[in-house]
């Protein structure tokens, strides 16, 4: 296939003139990364899970009591909530509100999913606890028309949504309940309860300046639990994640949480798009998400929106899934998610960045899933086209930069080896004027704002990418200038001269090797932007799903991050076991050379799992785990041979089992 232009998004013609921001939109990698590599437990029950008390098709329209097994079900199997809800404590309840429209159209989270929800956190607390549902709605209320400057209004927060309904019915039930609006305080006073805090280690969205107002009911309680409803949403999907944008008061920020409000000159708002083309949404997602200590996590994934966050009869864009989604990791549940809607957590920025800021992994291997098969309630839900930054997922944002190369009096700088043998060159940190692994807080990787604007340069950007197994690719690439692709030392892309800026300005099909494969970027600088955008996707022809990310792929800007994926036989962890064959037990052996979180599953030969023997943080030593040749239902294997395998490093032994 031949390279494609793809019309998606463009500046104007005055983009060829630089754009200049006075603050850095990179950091080290080395300073922002906090990443955890703690293994965690996701719950996702379908309507139709044996073990539940009225199991049904996943295509029913579902009742109440349906779902209140359901969430019932995945809180209990997750298990948080068991440790987390005890007398005496403060609960709030964050739904996803977006309209003021009818209930149970997969715009705003299902009040049933809220009701079964406040249900169970009552019976967790012996009756005895304060709970409150909370959501800053992005439209004001009418006494704070005149205050926000804003012109939409709902009559109440609650009302079209059907929450007056259940809350009568709940505080019938005898349940303390009761609503707050997180967008600020009373008539008499909008700013009350609202106040400024600090994100730890200074937050990610530049411009913020690590400073944000929340309302107090966050932070004073005990237990929080946000319910976003599933849906295909700018900047990817609604889950855990995306769901705390609604916690930046509205009062403070104003409606839309861009404008700012009349009350202080507008000298306080979100900044999303305030630097474009460049976007800050998804920082200000996971700075929100520092703030907030999100406890744990239910999605309402019964009715969902494909396409866009708001329901459209014309765009018949509702899928039903019917699955509730339980754990106490955001960055974990929004990977489940990811994957259950047909996406890739990786093409995600906010998910990328949140594992990096240390909220959760979004590492599947160290995700232990229970309740329903992944691929039993899953569908993949269709993209909005024309978006490009749902249609183009997040670039590789981390690199090698080299230094900058000046082009004064070479006639054809971009054909020009500035480094010899470019081609085969691989680059490594702090060598030969090469950076240090370097993190960008966009997808357009602004090299003009590294080099402080300096024209006239050529400069070269350089990864390493892990490929799981080899396969045809689509080079996704956007730029205003000149530029190269190096893949594999061969010439994989070249554009000379200077166009308007698209996130894709073209697509190209290139064939990746099975594990390591090199990448260098070179670019040209004149006059204009000194930037780029590139992904590796699937090859799709379906202009409503194109744009994933190839699955398992995986940028490195060094070796050495690279090593325990590219050779996981080198591994920190040795298996054996003994008696092998085993006829009534065998005893699994697992020597850790390095500390780490480490998982042994077993699997018969058909690669279905049938026990999962470990999953946790392991120091350095030897461990043994009897197995009693039971599956994990405590059913006696038939007589054939198991693999046993360390998830992490790949590391694996096959058992005899003698029936």
């Amino acid at each position: 296939m031949g390279m494609v232009a793809v019309g998606l998004f463009s500046w104007d013609l005055a983009t060829v003139t630089q754009v200049q921001i006075n603050y850095p939109l990179y950091k080290k990698l080395a300073d922002i990364d906090r990443t955890k590599s703690d293994s965690t437990k996701v719950a996702v029950i379908g309507s139709d899970f044996a073990n539940l008390s009225n199991p049904v098709p996943l295509t029913t329209v579902l009742t109440q009591n349906q779902i209140d097994s359901m969430v019932w079900k995945a809180l209990d199997l997750q298990g948080s909530a068991v440790k987390m809800l005890k007398p005496g404590i403060k609960v709030l309840i964050k739904p996803n509100i977006v309209g003021a429209v009818a209930d149970q159209i997969g715009e705003n989270t299902d009040t049933r999913v809220v009701k079964a929800i406040v249900k169970y956190v009552h019976w967790r607390c012996g009756g005895n606890c304060t709970i409150k549902i909370g959501e800053g709605s992005p439209r004001p209320m009418p006494y704070e028309i005149g205050f926000s400057g804003g012109t939409a209004s709902w009559k109440e927060l609650w009302d079209l949504t059907g929450y007056p309904a259940m809350l009568d019915e709940l505080k019938g039930l005898g349940i303390n309940v009761d609503t707050v609006n997180l967008n600020g305080g009373c008539t008499a006073n909008p700013l009350q309860n609202l106040t400024e805090r600090s994100v730890p280690n200074g937050g990610y969205a530049t411009p913020q300046h690590g400073r944000y107002y929340i309302h107090n009911a966050i932070t004073e309680a005990d237990v929080y639990i946000t319910v976003p409803v599933l849906k295909v949403h700018n900047p990817g999907i609604t889950a855990a994640l995306k769901n705390q944008i609604g916690t930046a008061p509205g009062n403070r920020y104003g409606f839309n949480k861009v404008k700012g409000v009349i009350a202080d000159g507008y000298a306080n708002k979100l900044i999303h798009n305030a630097d474009a083309p460049r976007d800050w949404t998804d920082e200000e997602i996971v700075d929100l998400c520092l703030l907030d200590g999100i406890d744990l996590v239910v999605v309402d994934a019964t009715l969902c929106l494909e396409k866009q966050k708001t329901y459209s009869k014309t765009m018949a864009n509702q899928v039903r899934l019917n699955a509730i989604v339980v754990g106490n990791d955001p960055v974990a549940v929004d990977n489940v998610c990811s994957r259950m809607t047909g996406f890739n957590p990786d093409d995600f920025d906010y998910i990328d960045l949140a594992e990096l800021a240390g909220i959760g992994t979004n590492d599947p291997s160290l995700i232990t899933l229970v309740g329903s098969p992944l691929a039993h309630v899953a569908k993949r839900l269709r993209k909005l086209t024309g978006d490009p930054r749902l249609m183009f997922g997040q670039t590789n944002r981390k690199w090698l930069i080299s230094a900058a190369f000046p082009t004064a009096g070479i006639s054809s700088p971009i054909a020009n080896n500035f480094i010899k043998n470019e081609a085969t060159y691989e680059a490594k940190p702090g060598i030969d004027g090469w950076s240090q692994p370097m993190y960008f807080f966009d997808d357009n990787i602004d090299l003009g704002n590294y080099f402080n604007y300096t024209n006239n340069v050529v400069a070269y950007a350089f990864t390493y990418v892990y490929a799981p197994k080899e396969t045809d690719a689509m080079l996704q690439v956007g730029s205003d200038e000149s530029l190269y692709i190096y893949l594999n030392h061969t010439l994989a892309y070249s554009y000379s001269g200077v166009r308007i800026y698209n996130y894709i300005a073209e697509t190209k099909t290139i064939h990746l090797n099975q594990g390591l494969n090199t990448l260098l970027v070179k670019t040209l600088q004149t006059t204009g932007n000194h930037d780029f955008a590139m992904n590796i996707c699937e090859v799709e022809s379906d202009a409503e799903l194109i744009g994933n990310r190839v699955a398992g792929l995986k940028f490195y800007p060094t070796l050495s991050a690279l090593v325990s994926v590219q050779n996981p036989k080198t591994s920190f962890a040795k298996l054996s076991c003994s008696p092998n064959p085993a006829k009534e037990f065998t005893t699994i052996h697992l020597d850790v050379s390095k500390p780490g979180n480490y998982r042994i599953i077993l699997f018969d030969l058909q690669g279905k799992p049938v026990k999962t023997v470990l999953n946790q943080y392991l120091n350095v030593g030897t461990y043994s785990y009897d197995w009693n040749l039971c599956d994990s239902k405590g059913v006696r294997v038939n007589g054939g041979i198991f693999v046993a395998k360390e998830a992490s490093t790949g590391e694996s032994i096959k058992i005899s089992v003698v029936k």
